[in-house]
């Protein structure tokens, strides 16, 4: 039981990513508040609690940490898994400013005021952990010519979230490492999801041996960031994509 007495936030629980992860410490002996917008799951496993808030609310956030905290006494580790989709683009020549100010404040906007609440808690308790997931995009451009003949988009505001999402883990990690708590972030490859066949064939042949990740090929990077083996890893971009960026 890998993860016995420890307790995980979770946000973006019932997502692809969130809920591998989720599963995954539930199953290995953690515990689990898994935060999302989408209506409370018909059925919690033991050991698990469901709070549904949007963390672009500073109130939320607090809410979310104090509540974790009331029912497990409390937590070892906070993982970002949410993005939101809403406002994004659908091609170039449709980007607007309104859309790309709501939906790249609500991402990076929610993803500072979670971490900074975090920090701040995790002080006070005198240890933690964070990650939080960027993306290849994160590291580098979209191959656009895996994209063409089919009906799918990279959105620019996607990469620019992406990118900045690994500034914010060096800003914090600078200015909270020694009050022994980590952040790091998981850049993971293209998860798949029902993708265009075109796109999953193109995608594979700049890869090394299977494409398209499962949302369990994240899991072993996960466990090694949020638990003590990882406790001089501090800062730090993980890459997990099956050699698409080389």
């Amino acid at each position: 039981m890998i993860f016995k007495n420890k307790i995980f936030v979770i946000i973006g629980g019932e997502g692809l990513i969130g809920k591998a992860f989720k599963q995954h410490v539930l199953i290995n002996g953690g515990k689990i508040c898994s935060v999302d917008i989408l209506k409370k799951p018909s059925s919690l496993k033991k050991n698990e609690i469901y709070i549904k808030a949007n963390i672009s609310n500073l109130k939320n956030i607090q809410k979310i940490l104090t509540k974790t905290q009331k029912k497990f006494k409390k937590i070892d580790c906070v993982i970002n898994c949410s993005y939101p989709k809403n406002n994004q683009s659908k091609n170039l020549k449709s980007i607007k400013f309104n859309d790309l100010k709501k939906n790249i404040a609500e991402h990076l906007g929610s993803t500072i005021i979670l971490c900074k609440s975090a920090l701040d808690f995790f002080k006070k308790q005198g240890y933690g952990n964070i990650i939080l997931l960027s993306s290849i995009q994160g590291i580098m451009s979209p191959k656009f010519e895996h994209y063409k003949n089919t009906n799918m988009y990279s959105p620019i505001e996607y990469t620019a979230n992406k990118h900045a999402i690994i500034g914010i883990v060096k800003y914090f990690a600078k200015l909270y490492g020694k009050y022994n708590i980590n952040i790091n972030s998981i850049s993971p490859g293209g998860i798949k999801n029902n993708q265009d066949k075109k796109f999953l064939k193109k995608y594979r042949s700049s890869c090394l041996r299977k494409g398209m990740l499962n949302t369990t090929d994240l899991i072993s990077t996960m466990e090694y960031l949020s638990d003590e083996r990882s406790n001089i890893i501090n800062g730090q971009n993980l890459i997990v994509d099956d050699g698409w960026s080389l």
